[in-house]
Formats: C-alpha cells, sequence, structure tokens
C-alpha cells in the first residue's frame, strides 16, 4: 500500500486575476495521507464527511455510508448502514461504531462548542419504523463521539441530503445546530412544493424545534448547504432543479442551474427573500452537488460566503464569493487541475475557512470511462485574499486504475467527502478511495504556509 505523498508548492500564480498577489503567502504543503479505515470486500465504505471538536483540536470525528452486500439496487439497501470513526489524537487511531440502521445513506456529523456529538442519515430505523426506509435519523452524544445515546431521534420521512451546521460564535444562540434537507411539502393548494427544509436544535441535538420548509417558487429547488456566520445569522443555499410545464408528466431542465441563499437573523424562524448566488453550474452533466462555506474568523473577510459548484458543461471547479452576506457576489473563478485534465466524467467540490480566513477549496476527479475505473485524484487550491486569487492546485493523493471487474460504487467516493479546518489553521480532508480491489478511507492535512 503506497499512500505517501508530500507536495511543497513556491510558485505563486492567480487564477483568471492579474496583478499584484497577497504578500506573505509562501507555499501549500501536503503531509502523507493515513488511513483511517479498511472496508471489506462485502462492504465498501464511502462518501464520508468530517468534523472536528472546536475545544480539542486531536479529536475528530468521521462518519461514512457502509454499503450493503447485494452487488445492485435496491437490494443492496438491505443491510447498507452507516458508521462513525472517533480519533482522540490527531488522525492516528480510530475507533469505530456501527449505528443500528439499515437503508443508510447522506450521513453528516457536527460536533458543538460544549462536546456534543450529532450524527444525522437517511435511514431506516427498528426504533422508527413509522418513518420508513427514507426516515431522517439523528443521533446523539454527550461526549463527542465516544459514546451514544440508546435511542434516536426522527424527523419524519422522505429526506434527500439533510446536512447540518452548528452556531460557534459569540450570539445568545451559541451551540444551536441547524439541519437543512431535500423535502417537498404540500401547500395549501394542495400542490406538492420544493424549497429548503430548516429545522433548529436548541440542546446540542437532544430533541429539535418544529421545522419550517421556505417555498421561494413553484420550481423543483434542491436545498444543498446550511452555515452560520460570526454573528449567528444562518445562511441556507438550494439551486434549482426542475420547472413545471405545460405536461404533467414531464418537468423541464434549466440550460444551467441557478444557485440561490435565504439568511435568517432569528435563529431559522423567519427568512429572508431568495438572494441570487450565480448561474455557472451545470448541467451538464447531471444533477452534482455544491458547497457553500462562511468565514468566521476576526480577520478582514470575516463573515464572507463562498460558494462552489462544477462549472456548466462538464469544465472545472468555479468558485465565487460574496462580501455583503450574500446581497452581491463576485464572478465565478475557475479552478483547473494541476495536472491540465479537465475531462473528468465526475468532479465533485469541497470548501472549508480557517480561523486566519484562509480558504481552501478542494476536489475528487473521478474517471468512469471504460479501462479507467477507479482512477480517482484529490486536489486543492487556497487563497488568502478572500477569494479574489488562487495558489495553484495542488494534487493531495490518486489512485491508479484497477480492473473492470472491480466493484465501483463511485467514480468519486459519493457525492461528498470530509474538508474541515482545524484549530491550528491547517485542513484535514477525508475522503474514499479504491486500492488493491479495496475501498478505504483515508485522510490527509494540508497546511497554507506563510
Amino acid at each position: 500500500m503506497r499512500l505517501s505523498f508530500v507536495s511543497w508548492l513556491t510558485v505563486i500564480v492567480g487564477i483568471h486575476v492579474v496583478g499584484a498577489l497577497p504578500a506573505g503567502a509562501q507555499s501549500i504543503r501536503v503531509e502523507a495521507p493515513t488511513l483511517v479505515a479498511l472496508a471489506t470486500p462485502q462492504h465498501s465504505l464511502y462518501e464520508p464527511q468530517l468534523a472536528i471538536d472546536p475545544r480539542e483540536p486531536n479529536r475528530w470525528l468521521a462518519v461514512s455510508i457502509v454499503r450493503g452486500s447485494a452487488p445492485g439496487f435496491p437490494d443492496v439497501l438491505k443491510d447498507q448502514t452507516c458508521a462513525s470513526f472517533l480519533s482522540t489524537d490527531g488522525g492516528k487511531n480510530w475507533q469505530r461504531h456501527e449505528f443500528p440502521v439499515t437503508n443508510c445513506a447522506d450521513p453528516w456529523a457536527v460536533i458543538t462548542p460544549d462536546g456534543q456529538a450529532v450524527v444525522s442519515m437517511v435511514a431506516a430505523s427498528g426504533e422508527l419504523a413509522g418513518q420508513g426506509s427514507s426516515g431522517l435519523v439523528i443521533f446523539h452524544s454527550s461526549d463527542g463521539g465516544r459514546t451514544w445515546d440508546d435511542h434516536p431521534v426522527g424527523l419524519g420521512r422522505n429526506h434527500d441530503h439533510p446536512v447540518m451546521t452548528v452556531d460557534l460564535g459569540l450570539s445568545s444562540r451559541k451551540g444551536w445546530v441547524y439541519l437543512s434537507s431535500h423535502r417537498s411539502i404540500r401547500a395549501d393548494d394542495g400542490v406538492r412544493r420544493y424549497g429548503p427544509w430548516i429545522v433548529r436544535s436548541r440542546d446540542g441535538g437532544k430533541t429539535f424545534d418544529d421545522p419550517m420548509t421556505v417555498v421561494p417558487n413553484n420550481i423543483h429547488n434542491f436545498a444543498e448547504m446550511p452555515v452560520v456566520l460570526a454573528d449567528g445569522t444562518l445562511v441556507v443555499s438550494f439551486v434549482d432543479g426542475y420547472y413545471p410545464t405545460d405536461r404533467p408528466e414531464r418537468d423541464g431542465t434549466f440550460e444551467r442551474r441557478r444557485a440561490w441563499i435565504i439568511r435568517s437573523t432569528d435563529g431559522g424562524y423567519t427568512f429572508s427573500v431568495p438572494l441570487f448566488a450565480n448561474d455557472a453550474c451545470g448541467p451538464p452533466p447531471g444533477f452534482r452537488l455544491s458547497a457553500l462555506a462562511a468565514d468566521r474568523s476576526a480577520g478582514s473577510f470575516r463573515d464572507r460566503l463562498y460558494f462552489a459548484c462544477r462549472e456548466k458543461g462538464g469544465g472545472p471547479i468555479v468558485i465565487n464569493y460574496s462580501a455583503d452576506r450574500g446581497e452581491r457576489w463576485s464572478t465565478p473563478i475557475a479552478l483547473p487541475s494541476p495536472d491540465g485534465d479537465d475531462s473528468a466524467e465526475e468532479r465533485i467540490p469541497g470548501v472549508a475557512v480557517n480561523n486566519a480566513g484562509v480558504l481552501a477549496v478542494a476536489w475528487i476527479d473521478g474517471r468512469s470511462a471504460p479501462d479507467h475505473r477507479c482512477e480517482e485524484k484529490v486536489f486543492m487550491a487556497a487563497s488568502v485574499d478572500g477569494g479574489q486569487t488562487f495558489l495553484p492546485a495542488v494534487r493531495v493523493s490518486s489512485t491508479p486504475k484497477c480492473g473492470e471487474s472491480t466493484p465501483v460504487r463511485s467514480p468519486t467516493g459519493g457525492d461528498y467527502f470530509g474538508l474541515a479546518s482545524t484549530p491550528d489553521g491547517s485542513f484535514r480532508l477525508l475522503w474514499s478511495e479504491i486500492r488493491d480491489g479495496t475501498s478505504r478511507l483515508v485522510s490527509a492535512t494540508v497546511s497554507v504556509e506563510r
């Protein structure tokens, strides 16, 4: 198993930006990737996510899908579960926990300022039989993921892509957990409407208030990501999906998707009008998740918002920013891959900002063409001037191609991956890859040297 790769980057070049670059930026440093967990041939690991304890920098909590043993859908869901992986020594050792669910998908984790851990997932739970196989299931831990409460919390059926965030600031809502999900409702006119479904927890994930759904229009909107600004303002992103036509059996598709955000300054009780972010995202290719991050540092870019997605037409990852809490957004900047290959069939982004205001944009390229299975590359670029210019992207890791008979759940290891900033200012990536025919979770630390 060859997992070591160290890259030092000492040349600074802006992408699609002309002018002087910020003084003091020197390099991006990628440390040797480390193994988090090795899957079994019957149960591969994919779609991981990562949370860092804001009080204890060496406590990391990862979650991942544990794929079912059947070769195809829907039988694969019968024994498909989700698991958590806890490290208390900065990623050197990991403790695994299997959640008692089946049909598991879309796991997400957060750790609150007082050390409580919360994990959400779409799954079937024996204790929540009324939710069926697509229920939103919440598990809570009072000790940061070492042990878990005996009984999960259920938040209803028919959810997709639930994502959580925590207020880590100094507002009166510090520690509140917010969750957004893609879920429809029956409006007063009896028509099914789609918009971000949002719920809050004021006690670290033990209980949740009544949810609300923001319906901005008659389009099938896809809820994406929530973030919290330094003053406690909640921001939730969503993108256009499909629009109704005169043919009830066939919705229309946009030439390119428009991305939006909504804001709440009262803890998710009321929200602003939708604010436009960009229309740079695909299709084609088909539906892919976007990424949203907020600068919660005390620096000059405090409360700046960043939105990333794959460019329309299957191009590179593009990112733009808002310096006024989402009212106006910059022109998207493309982030080419360092090897010059922007032809990957699949490409998914992740975004994070550290406590010094440094922006990290990572992405995974996946190949699914014949004779290219398992070929996966992980990249990261960084900006020290609020997303105006970027250090050239570096390769964090790559995997060799595998045989056509190797079971590959996803060319990128899932619809998303883990990217989080640590209290020391570095970034930690977590992804799923296949080596020697077996999937595994791998992590690496990346630092922006100044």
